[in-house]
C-alpha cells in the first residue's frame, strides 16, 4: 500500500513504487482546489498503478475529501488534470474536447462517499444502481447484472436485509450496502471516503480485505481515505 499525506508522498513498498504490479491506471498532476477564495488542495500529485491500493491520510480538514470528490468529478478544480488509463477525465480550463464523456467516466471511477445515503430504495435496488453505468439509454437490468449484484452482496454480508428500504438500515448495514454498490459497478478505479467509517471491528477488516481482493483480481486501482493505519 502506498500512503499519500499531506504535503508529501510516502511509500510502504519496498521499492517504493518505482516498479510497479502494473501499468497507471490512474494519474493526478498538480490538482488544485479553491473553495471561497482559500486554496483547500494545492498542487497535489499522484499515481495509481493497477493491482495498487493507494492511502490517503491527513488530518481532519486537510482536503482529503475535496480531493478525491475533485478526482470523481463531483467538484472542480482551479488547475490540474486528471487521467484515468491515460486518458484525459478532466482538466482545468477545459482540454479542447478530448475529456471523455460522462458516460465512460461512470463505468471506469466509482466513488464511495463517506457517509452512506439514505432513501426509499431497497438495499437490492441500491446495489443494482451501480450496474447503471453499464446500461443502454431505456435499457433495464438483466438476470446477469442481478446475478453480480446478488454476488456483490453476499461478499458484503447484506443479502439478509436485500428487500428492505435503505432508510430502514444502521448505518454501518447503508455502508456495506454502498460498499456492494462499489463493487459491482466493475470500474478500473475505486474511490473511497473512509469506508470503515461506522463499522464494527470485523466488518472494517473485512472491508479493506475485498477492497484488496476486488482490485487484486480485476487489475483495478483504488484509492482510500482512512484515519486507522493499521488498516
Amino acid at each position: 500500500m502506498t500512503v499519500v499525506s499531506t504535503g508529501k508522498i510516502e511509500s510502504m513498498n519496498a521499492d517504493d513504487g518505482s516498479t510497479g504490479v502494473g501499468a497507471r491506471v490512474l494519474q493526478v498532476d498538480s490538482l488544485s482546489v479553491v473553495f471561497d477564495g482559500g486554496r483547500v488542495v494545492d498542487s497535489v500529485s499522484l499515481e495509481v498503478a493497477r493491482g495498487e491500493v493507494v492511502g490517503l491520510v491527513g488530518a481532519n480538514g486537510s482536503g482529503k475529501t475535496t480531493l478525491v470528490r475533485t478526482i470523481a468529478g463531483l467538484a472542480s478544480a482551479e488547475s490540474g488534470v486528471v487521467r484515468i488509463d491515460g486518458r484525459v477525465a478532466s482538466e482545468a480550463g477545459g482540454s479542447d474536447g478530448v475529456e471523455m464523456s460522462q458516460g465512460d467516466r461512470a463505468r471506469m471511477l466509482a466513488y464511495m462517499p463517506q457517509l452512506a445515503e439514505s432513501h426509499p430504495f431497497t438495499a437490492l435496488e441500491t446495489v443494482l444502481m451501480g450496474r447503471y453505468p453499464h446500461l443502454g439509454r431505456f435499457e433495464l437490468e438483466g438476470s446477469g447484472d442481478r446475478e453480480l449484484a446478488w454476488l456483490a452482496m453476499e461478499r458484503t454480508s447484506v443479502t439478509d436485509f436485500a428487500n428492505r428500504k435503505l432508510d430502514t438500515l444502521s448505518g454501518g448495514e447503508r455502508q456495506r450496502v454502498v460498499l456492494a454498490r462499489v463493487l459491482v459497478q466493475q470500474a478500473d478505479v475505486l474511490l473511497m471516503d473512509e469506508p470503515t467509517a461506522s463499522l464494527d471491528l470485523r466488518h472494517q477488516i473485512l472491508t479493506m480485505d475485498l477492497v484488496r481482493e476486488d482490485v487484486a483480481s480485476r487489475d483495478a486501482g483504488a484509492v482510500v481515505i482512512l484515519h486507522d493505519l493499521s488498516l
